[in-house]
C-alpha cells in the first residue's frame, strides 16, 4: 500500500565510475548517481567500471521497513491487511538505498537506510516499555 514498484538507490564511488544496472548502462560517468530499479527479491547484479578497474558486486533485497511495520505497529486500523498485500508481492522487498563503492577495496560497505530507521524505532519502544 505504501510501497512503489520501483526504489531509487544512490551509488556513491570514490572515483568517476560508470554503472551497469542488471545488462542496463548508465550513460553518465560520475561519483554519485541515482538509478530507480523494480523491486525484487533476486538480488541486483551491479557492475562498476572505473578508468582501471572493473568490480562486481550483487546487492541482495530484505523486507522493506513497511512490510516489518505491519509487525510492529499493530493497530485497529491495520489487523494484519498490509500483510496480506505485501506477502506475495515484489513491493514487500526493498534494496539498500544506500551503496557506497570503494574500487580500491576489496570489500565494500552498504549503508542500509531502512534498517538503521527500523533499529532505531525498535530501541525507542524497548526504552518506552
Amino acid at each position: 500500500m505504501f510501497n512503489k514498484w520501483s526504489q531509487e538507490i544512490r551509488f556513491i564511488t570514490n572515483e568517476p565510475t560508470q554503472l551497469i544496472v542488471a545488462k542496463d548502462t548508465l550513460a553518465k560517468t560520475q561519483v554519485e548517481q541515482y538509478i530507480f530499479v523494480k523491486r525484487s527479491r533476486a538480488p541486483l547484479p551491479i557492475q562498476v567500471q572505473g578508468d582501471s578497474i572493473s568490480k562486481k558486486i550483487l546487492l541482495h533485497s530484505s523486507n522493506s521497513l513497511a512490510y516489518i511495520a505491519n509487525f510492529i505497529y499493530p493497530s485497529i486500523l491495520n489487523i494484519g491487511i498490509g500483510w496480506l498485500v505485501y506477502n506475495n508481492s515484489p513491493k514487500r522487498y526493498a534494496y539498500p538505498s544506500i551503496v557506497s563503492i570503494d574500487l580500491n577495496q576489496e570489500r565494500d560497505y552498504t549503508l542500509i537506510l531502512c534498517l538503521v530507521v527500523w533499529l532505531y524505532f525498535d530501541l525507542i519502544l524497548r526504552f518506552e516499555k
